[in-house]
């Protein structure tokens, strides 16, 4: 398994929808929210540095994949830069190997060496990502919850 920083060019987008479409059936979604990737506002992000995209390979099939939006500092400690979790997904026979695992220690390394200090994690309540992070220091500091108006 190779794990890269990528850009969201056409071919690395076509690689990734069926496994978006795969984490979206998997999580559930929302009830009244359809899947529609904007992959154009993800490329706008990347072009000003903000957005960070790591996909993981099983030869050149695509495995998992994580999406990070970059803060240059936190508006309550502008000492610190933070990496926020957008997406984080690995396909299910690939877990039990080790690939989510691997995934995320790439991802800290990387952003690490970028400078970031802190990265949060978003898990679905109740999926064995929440496990994962507990058991690689992650602190559960705070749950979100979603209003639709």
């Amino acid at each position: 398994m190779d794990t890269c920083r990528v850009k969201l060019d056409a071919g690395v987008i076509g690689d990734l929808t069926p496994l978006t479409e795969a984490n979206w059936r998997e999580t559930g979604g929302y009830a009244d929210l359809e899947l529609n990737v904007d992959w154009e506002t993800y490329r706008q992000l990347d072009e000003i540095g903000v957005f960070y995209a790591f996909v993981m390979y099983d030869g050149l099939t695509p495995i998992g994949y994580s999406f990070y939006i970059a803060a240059p500092c936190h508006p309550h400690d502008k000492t610190k830069r933070f990496a926020v979790q957008d997406t984080f997904y690995v396909i299910p026979n690939q877990r039990a190997k080790g690939a989510g695992l691997s995934l995320l220690a790439f991802v800290e390394a990387y952003l690490m060496n970028e400078g970031f200090n802190v990265i949060t994690q978003a898990a679905k309540p109740g999926s064995g990502f929440n496990r994962v992070l507990e058991r690689k220091g992650y602190e559960h500091t705070e749950n979100m919850y979603l209003k639709r108006l």
